[in-house]
């Protein structure tokens, strides 16, 4: 096979100016798609001298009734209604497999507290309806041996233009604009990295609307000095077996290598939203709302001028000296000099009045707009004429929705393929052994120790969605206590649902037994010896301690370490003493009560205690209080 052409600096230009051409026939909506929802809709797109962002000059009156930025974040609420959550799907269903999906799925949980995750979504949604495009870059960092996600504007990246689909990419570019210094600290300790070809380069300038609008780095005039960065990435394949990644500036090449990661993938993830025939790129819902914001704006625009001639129009010959202008206010008197034949009378001219049909026609262009983007009045808070039943309304709601399908859709195969290469690269390039941490909704936190050796390459991620209910509180009592009225959930389940949780704890006393118990599991996993409290919900920590010791992670540790079986059975068998004793307490206190006699201490040994033997307490017997910890470990901890 014939060995890969090497790129040099001049092919890699070409590749990025050949795609640019490609693209430059969709700017034109996004930019214009973005200005609008801004609030600048007297701007015009002007393809000469160069493809540039203008405000249009000489409009007259500039009526703005913006329903952009309405439709828009009405749009970005509906697609985020469901947030997507990555779940680690195991290969088969043996417990080795099972175990690693549960060790990849803490992984996620850590990923999504330090990344923001949910704060990157947002802003990539807003890509998504300004542009019709969603672009993620889910990628390894060797300076913080780490996973990354960044969310890339549309027009940072450079596809390959042969592809019809993002999905048969061979090559992609991304761009970047940075500060010299910046980029030189970035690169600085690569080796083989040439930095001394980072130098300052010249950008084009920007106009004050852009400026504006897209916030980059300028002040109306031009750009601040710095460098733009490109990564060129081809994957392998038949005609570059080994792939590539080059780094790049404008004027010379930075740093280039074979193509860095195993999974041979792209690094980027797509999403669209209106999808198109056979393009790569999809179209936006703003595409089709833009020019009736056009016509809504002329139409208000008209009436507003219609209603400043109401009063009618004067004509005053120039032989006439007025001592104060006319204004048209009531009782105005004004004076004038002129030949006595003109009659002041005649100068006044009463315009014809404005047509019925205009005054309703800014309503007509709404209604049409949010027929075609499918925001009616449920879906902006209005209740329908006639329409009184909640359940009514919420279908109504769901109908709307609907038309979103393929998007929420694209959004969860991109999440889910990006945290498929997150899981890639955390088995690629990881220590062999980290620490993660996650946090709870009630803030409590979650320690787990990962080992990349039990993460199965051939394992699957999907997405599912966290919660289909109404955001309105109103609609989400109501969702929630119709599913509890036909025992859909339980109570402990709909006080989750409804956040009641989070706000007064002690509508869930036992949450709090349940995490200290998951806490108690992961100590005793690392060798040490706890006693339980006697106020401790012993019920609650010894179904966790015996859910705990049914799972994969329970019995490598044990086979690695079969002390360790003592260990937690000792810790089962202080509970279900305590247990006992509080028992006992109670009947003791109920006979009190009842003016009886409280019985006696139980003569003899105490029965024998533990789990059943398939529950790993297979001759193990229950030790008097105080119970010595077993032979050989550490010191017990409260």
């Amino acid at each position: 096979m014939a060995k890969a052409k090497k790129l040099g600096i001049s092919e890699l230009r070409e590749k990025k100016d050949l795609a640019r051409k490609m693209r430059r026939p969709f700017e034109r909506d996004w930019y214009l798609n973005m200005a609008f929802i801004a609030g600048d809709q007297y701007v015009e797109y002007a393809l000469e001298p160069i493809n540039r962002l203008v405000e249009i000059e000489d409009v007259g009156i500039r009526a703005l009734n913006n329903i952009c930025i309405k439709i828009a974040r009405t749009e970005q609420a509906k697609i985020l209604k469901t947030r997507p959550v990555p779940t680690a799907l195991p290969a088969t269903d043996s417990e080795d497999d099972m175990y690693a999906a549960r060790v990849i799925d803490a992984y996620f949980r850590y990923l999504q507290d330090e990344w923001n995750f949910d704060r990157r979504l947002r802003n990539a949604v807003y890509w998504l309806v300004a542009t019709g495009n969603m672009f993620m870059k889910w990628y390894w960092n060797d300076a913080t041996k780490s996973n990354q996600m960044a969310v890339i504007s549309p027009f940072d990246i450079y596809p390959d233009p042969y592809a019809k689909t993002m999905l048969d990419m061979r090559w992609m570019i991304h761009t970047e604009f940075m500060s010299e210094d910046q980029a030189k600290e970035i690169w600085g300790g690569v080796k083989g990295a040439d930095v001394t070809q980072i130098t300052t380069s010249a950008t084009d300038t920007l106009t004050p609307v852009e400026t504006r609008v897209f916030s980059h780095f300028g002040d109306g005039a031009t750009n601040l000095p710095g460098v733009v960065i490109n990564e060129y990435w081809e994957p392998p394949s038949p005609s570059c077996l080994d792939g590539r990644f080059i780094v790049f500036t404008d004027q010379a090449i930075i740093y280039q290598s074979k193509y860095p990661y195993a999974h041979g993938r792209l690094p980027f993830t797509h999403a669209g939203h209106v999808p198109r025939t056979n393009s790569k790129y999809s179209a936006s819902v703003m595409d089709f709302v833009r020019p009736l914001q056009v016509e809504l704006n002329r139409a208000e625009s008209q009436i507003i001028e219609n209603r400043n001639i109401a009063n009618g129009i004067w004509f005053i010959p120039t032989e006439v000296e007025l001592d104060s202008p006319v204004t048209g206010e009531p009782r105005q008197i004004v004076k004038w000099n002129g030949p006595p034949a003109l009659n002041p009378q005649n100068w006044f001219v009463t315009p014809p009045a404005m047509a019925a049909w205009v005054g309703t026609e800014p309503d007509r262009i709404k209604n049409t707009a949010q027929d075609i983007v499918a925001q009616h009045e449920v879906s902006h808070g209005g209740v329908p004429g006639r329409v009184e039943s909640g359940q009514a309304i919420q279908l109504l709601q769901e109908t709307d929705d609907s038309v979103l399908t393929t998007t929420i859709h694209s959004v969860e195969e991109a999440v889910s393929d990006g945290f498929m290469m997150a899981a890639l690269l955390f088995k690629e390039f990881a220590d062999a052994e980290i620490v993660v941490r996650a946090y709870d909704k009630d803030g409590m936190i979650e320690v787990d120790k990962l080992q990349k050796d039990h993460i199965a390459l051939d394992l699957r991620v999907r997405v599912q969605t966290q919660t289909g209910l109404p955001q309105t509180i109103a609609g989400k009592w109501d969702r929630v206590l119709n599913l509890l009225q036909y025992e859909v959930i339980d109570p402990k389940r709909a006080i989750e649902l409804l956040d009641l949780s989070s706000e007064d704890p002690e509508l869930a006393p036992e949450m709090q037994d349940r995490k200290n118990a998951y806490r108690e599991n992961k100590k005793m996993l690392d060798g040490a010896i706890i006693r339980p409290e006697v106020w401790d919900n012993h019920d609650v920590h010894m179904e966790e301690l015996d859910k705990f010791r049914k799972t994969e992670e329970y019995r490598r540790a044990v086979n690695a370490d079969p002390p360790l079986a003592k260990k937690f059975q000792f810790h089962w068998d202080q509970h279900e003493e305590l247990r006992a004793m509080v028992d006992q307490k109670n009947v003791q206190r109920e006979m009190m009560l009842q003016g009886q006699a409280p019985p006696g201490p139980p003569a003899g040994p105490p029965p024998p205690g533990g789990p059943p033997p398939d529950q790993g307490g297979e001759g193990l017997t229950s030790p008097q209080p105080p119970a010595p910890a077993p032979n050989g470990s550490p010191a017990p901890v409260a």
